[in-house]
């Protein structure tokens, strides 16, 4: 029998509390994290270029979005008829020297940008407690849609981590998202 995933909405609480956790620069207990819909004019990138295959598979996720009446991109997840379920984390952006920078969802940034969509569904952190890996503030009419090969040194302007803040890693920890799951 095929199974046909679905997406819906969860208690936002549930992937704040992961990021909480899991996140090293957010375990800190002065560390606020929120969901907020934040103005694009409001919000920079720490890279230049989007990667164009990311940039096509964001309209995807537009539309199952919509096709479930879900704000774009409120918390959910993505459940399956066998009682599993994934977290689609939200876009994460830090505020830091009074601007939103995106951490995680740079590409539904610039879905949004330009498709005139004024505000994005993310969660906001305040007083991170690791600085930014990247000195660039590119704002969203700057960015452009590249190529698959683009280095992460020449997209954040020198070398960071991959997954610096290791972001998608603390919403999907097996021992959470598997937890009493038989295998």
């Amino acid at each position: 029998m095929a199974v046909t995933p679905k997406i819906v909405a969860i208690p936002e609480q549930v992937g704040l509390e992961k990021l909480k956790k899991h996140v090293g620069a957010y375990v800190n207990d002065d560390v606020q994290l929120s969901m907020e819909t934040v103005p694009l004019e409001s919000i920079f990138l720490m890279t230049k270029y989007v990667r164009g295959y990311k940039y096509k598979q964001i309209a995807q996720l537009f539309n199952l979005f919509s096709k479930a009446a879900l704000r774009r991109f409120e918390s959910a997840e993505v459940q399956y008829g066998d009682g599993l379920g994934t977290i689609v984390t939200p876009p994460v952006v830090e505020f830091t020297g009074g601007r939103y920078f995106i951490v995680q969802g740079n590409t539904r940034a610039l879905y949004c940008h330009k498709n005139d969509i004024s505000g994005l569904r993310c969660v906001a952190v305040r007083n991170a407690g690791m600085p930014l890996p990247s000195n660039q503030q590119i704002p969203l009419k700057d960015v452009i849609i590249g190529g698959r090969n683009i280095s992460t040194e020449d997209r954040f302007g020198g070398s960071i981590d991959s997954d610096y803040r290791g972001i998608e890693q603390a919403t999907h920890i097996p021992e959470d998202t598997l937890k009493d799951v038989q295998i």
